[in-house]
């Protein structure tokens, strides 16, 4: 007998009998082992069940996964995280405070340009002066007209951000995914065709945050610092650096780079550093960053206006006193003389006049002249100050119990951008959180894992119905999620 032959028929065997012998879970494609493996260290640096070869068994959590790398313990897992463990509700509230930082912006320029009104209104004619340009160029530019466009864009963008990373986790458990993760070389390989979506999707917002969101932010600040309502304008007063909206020459450039060229030969060479910026599994500087700073100058401009509006509505003008009657007159008015007598013979006396009806004490009347005040401003103190009068018969102007602490410091979540917005198991051997992003021809599409994750209640309550409680870790199928009534669509 052919020794070559036995050898290659004992081989054969050998490997059916000791994939015949493997765990009945696996269940695996085929009959011999899968060309896709699965990156036990990978799996094993975020806590999860690692598994060496993948397995046909359905994921629930995310559809359209043919090699499944992920248990149904690491499924419980990892829905507990994403929305017991505030994995998704730290993401949306980074994305929920940047569109309320914008919306509270813009409100502000609002205000700037109703002062800005004033200003101009109170420089003299024909005259030139710091505040009467700054002024002017404000209303020029009507920087709260741009409300509309610029919050649509925002969204669109935290919506493709958003569903780029709530996908991270189907994609370390696709096996057909780890041919592009190279935790070896901490590379992360994108395609071309996702690196132009998140162009089409994101660039709008990042321009108008990057190229022009600070410079229009130092013209109205500049005013509001500068000048006060009768145009008076005072160089001692100077924006301060804490309240400044910057940024970094690198990242415009990369926008600039990308926007120039879009419609070029090879518009994806030239966005590939705009999109290599972006990391699944950790916050972006370019992206999400500026939110702290954002806050400070937002609070500040709050500050700043409530101040100028105050100050406004206690002006009077003196020359506008209306005095009625004479204070030192305190006699009546004479009577009519009598009428003379004819020439020749003595006149008959003359009859006297009735007496004149003394005056009535003169009384002073301030008339406040509130043309210097814009009506933007003053609509909201107005309507509760004239209920307050009404009630108690009071005469305020502007609230006298109002102190700057009163408006109130906004929560915002502190920005991670050097950490993994998912829970790593210590010590990590892998952290996507500290792989670079790079574009390739071939390479994956975050997008598509964002879309077909499914952490929902629905599919969490399928899979613990799937589960074996004999091979599940003790008490992991037992814990469901705070809240699930208000969270039945997918996340």
């Amino acid at each position: 007998m052919n020794w070559k032959y036995f050898g290659l028929i004992l081989f054969l065997t050998s490997g059916y009998i000791a994939q015949a012998t493997l765990p009945a879970y696996l269940n695996l494609t085929q009959y011999f082992y899968s060309n896709y493996t699965c990156n036990a260290k990978l799996l094993d640096s975020y806590g999860l069940d690692a598994l060496e070869v993948p397995t046909s068994q359905k994921n629930f959590l995310c559809n359209g996964i043919v090699n499944n790398c992920c248990t149904r313990t690491a499924q419980i897992k990892i829905f507990k995280r994403w929305t017991n463990g505030n994995e998704r509700s730290f993401i949306i509230r980074v994305y929920r405070s940047w569109l309320d930082l914008m919306s509270g912006i813009f409100d502000g320029f609002q205000g700037v340009e109703a002062f800005a009104t004033v200003v101009q209104s109170s420089v003299p004619l024909g005259q030139t002066s710091n505040c009467g340009q700054l002024a002017g160029a404000i209303l020029a530019m009507m920087g709260s007209n741009l409300r509309a466009q610029v919050m649509t864009d925002f969204q669109r963008a935290f919506r493709f951000l958003y569903d780029s990373r709530r996908g991270t986790y189907c994609t370390i458990c696709d096996s057909d995914a780890l041919a592009f993760l190279v935790p070896e070389d901490g590379l992360i390989r994108v395609s071309r065709g996702y690196c132009a979506s998140m162009v089409a999707e994101t660039m709008n917002a990042m321009s108008f945050k990057h190229e022009y969101l600070h410079k229009i932010v130092r013209l109205y600040s500049q005013l509001l610092s500068s000048c006060s309502s009768l145009g008076v304008y005072n160089p001692l007063k100077k924006i301060r650096n804490r309240v400044m909206l910057f940024s970094h020459p690198k990242t415009m450039q990369m926008i600039r780079q990308c926007k120039t060229n879009t419609k070029g030969s090879n518009p994806i060479e030239n966005c590939r550093q705009y999109c290599e910026r972006f990391n699944p599994a950790r916050l972006s500087r370019m992206f999400e960053g500026g939110l702290q700073r954002g806050n400070r100058f937002l609070r500040w401009m709050n500050v700043r206006l409530t101040s100028i509006t105050a100050k406004a509505g206690s002006l009077v003008n003196k020359d506008d006193l209306n005095f009625k009657g004479r204070i030192l007159q305190a006699s009546g008015t004479p009577g009519t003389p009598g009428t003379p007598g004819t020439p020749g013979t003595p006149g008959t006396p003359g009859t006297p006049g009735t007496p004149g009806t003394p005056d009535t004490p003169g009384t002073l009347t301030a008339t406040l002249i509130q043309s210097q005040i814009p009506p933007p401003i003053l609509e909201d103190y107005a309507q509760g100050i004239n209920i307050f009068n009404l009630q108690y018969n009071s005469q305020l102007l502007v609230p006298v119990t109002w102190i700057p602490i009163e408006n109130g410091r906004p929560h915002f979540p502190r920005a991670k951008h050097h950490t993994s917005l998912l829970r790593l198991q210590r010590p990590a051997i892998y952290s996507l959180a500290d792989f670079t992003l790079v574009v390739k021809k071939q390479g994956l599409n975050l997008l598509k894992y964002g879309y077909n994750s499914l952490i929902s209640d629905d599919s969490f309550l399928l899979l613990l119905s799937s589960v074996d409680p004999s091979t599940t870790v003790a008490g992991a199928s037992s814990t469901t999620p705070s809240g699930s009534g208000s969270s039945s669509t997918p996340a």
